[in-house]
């Protein structure tokens, strides 16, 4: 018989536990996901490390998209666009909102109209920045 060796799950290689009665164990047994005696939480992403890195990401491509802005405010609407889209999809990944509306948690409605807000405020930006004066002098 072929010895084949058992891989972890993918969840496994980012996911964190936490020791019994801390606050995401005491929570996890509020909620019966575990048993009181259970000796560790059940295994959880670490949202706040992905968004972190990921907001390192949007910052990096922000500072190499800064000489391209054209308008004014353009890269603050920029900004409001990508953080809300990456914190959006990392809604999924959390378990301490429950859902409002159509699945979707507060955040990511919030996000939905941030990014609705966003997309036409730089559209009606670009198209007025004439009459407005918005428009940037590229040197």
């Amino acid at each position: 018989m072929l010895f084949w060796p058992r891989l972890p799950h993918p969840a496994a290689l980012t996911a964190v536990t936490f020791p019994r009665f801390s606050p995401a164990y005491n929570a996890q047994v509020a909620a019966n996901l575990i048993a009181p005696d259970a000796l560790t939480a059940r295994a959880i992403y670490p949202v706040q490390v992905y968004e972190s890195v990921l907001c390192a990401v949007l910052v990096a491509v922000l500072l190499a998209t800064f000489r391209r802005r054209r308008i004014s405010g353009e890269l603050f609407l920029r900004m409001a666009l990508g953080y809300a889209t990456l914190r959006f999809g990392l809604e999924f990944l959390r378990a301490d909102n429950p859902p409002v509306a159509s699945g979707l948690t507060f955040s990511q409605l919030l996000c939905t109209a941030i990014v609705g807000v966003a997309l036409l405020t730089l559209i009606l930006r670009r198209r007025w920045a004439d009459r407005l004066s918005l428009r940037l002098q590229v040197p």
